[in-house]
């Protein structure tokens, strides 16, 4: 496997001499009056190209590394002894947060990315880097704004995403009225009086209700909590009941276990959706028509 640090040149010299060693030690016998000699021949030049691949190898490495944008200008550091070695383990391990200390010994720990900028600004501030920090922030947000400036500028070209929905689309989408199968389709929600999601789901399924005044809405509380039942339920004009705990361990059972949890019922197909937390009402519109197209025999030859 190559080493993008790996000098080919070194190599080839270094393999030619180490050859020209082996050779010699190959051609000599074991009473060869100069054996010893050899060996010594041979461990030296095995010794010199080791380290000479070492060194270039150790070369190519800090030219790639000098290529690289410092985490730590060391001219701004004086007092920093390790300047040098904390920038080269930073650009080699570019994902590991940057862990040094000031002047005065005190630790701080950058996350990879923190701009070079800051840190010296945390770690030496004064007049000076705050001034370098405030440049950078000015810059960097003038070449975002460049960006958003150009972007903007392409997308009235093009006119509305084809796959992306605007915040104004989305309005449109939710406001649009649908024609929902209230005769197929009926809604069971189980609150708690405590939860705050179940006072927004209640929120939303009364808006659903006054946009499909058929739609059948039931809302069932599962804490003993009459006054909270009648400010949800009675004065929303939903049908409901508070359950008795024997009637909460049953609705448990069928998969409820958390609240606000929806049933969405299609008797005529014996089918029922579960859901859980609050749902806009363009997402119950969407999740009842759904509903109301389940097709048990195609379920069935796709199961």
């Amino acid at each position: 496997m190559s080493n993008k640090f790996f000098s080919a040149p070194a190599y080839f010299v270094a393999g030619a001499l180490l050859a020209s060693a082996t050779s010699l030690h190959s051609n000599s016998t074991a009473n060869d009056p100069n054996r010893d000699e050899i060996n010594q021949i041979v461990t030296t030049v095995a010794a010199a190209v080791s380290n000479q691949m070492i060194e270039a190898q150790e070369n190519k490495q800090n030219e790639f590394l000098d290529a690289l944008p410092d985490a730590l200008n060391c001219e701004s550091f004086g007092w920093m002894n390790t300047c040098n070695e904390i920038n080269k383990q930073a650009k080699l391990n570019p994902s590991a947060p940057l862990r040094v200390l000031n002047k005065n010994g005190v630790e701080f720990n950058f996350v990879p990315g923190t701009p070079s900028a800051g840190i010296r600004f945390q770690l030496d501030p004064n007049e000076k880097n705050a001034q370098m920090f405030a440049k950078y922030i000015s810059d960097t947000a003038g070449e975002y704004k460049k960006v958003t400036n150009y972007y903007s500028d392409e997308l009235g070209l093009q006119g509305q995403l084809k796959n992306i929905r605007s915040i104004d689309q989305i309005r449109i989408d939710d406001n649009k009225k649908l024609d929902l199968p209230s005769d197929i389709v009926s809604v069971s929600a189980f609150i708690d009086s405590d939860c705050s999601e179940c006072r927004v789901l209640v929120s939303n399924l009364k808006l659903l209700k006054n946009r499909h005044p058929k739609m059948q809405i039931g809302v069932y509380m599962v804490d003993n909590n009459k006054d909270a039942f009648d400010e949800l339920v009675t004065q929303n004009g939903f049908k409901g009941k508070i359950l008795t705990n024997a009637e909460t361990d049953k609705v448990i059972a069928r998969g409820v276990n958390e609240w606000p949890s929806l049933w969405l019922n299609n008797s005529k197909a014996g089918f029922r959706d579960i859901q859980t937390g609050a749902k806009t009402v363009s997402m119950l519109e969407r999740s009842i028509i759904r509903v109301s197209k389940y097709d048990p025999k195609a379920d069935r030859e796709q199961n």
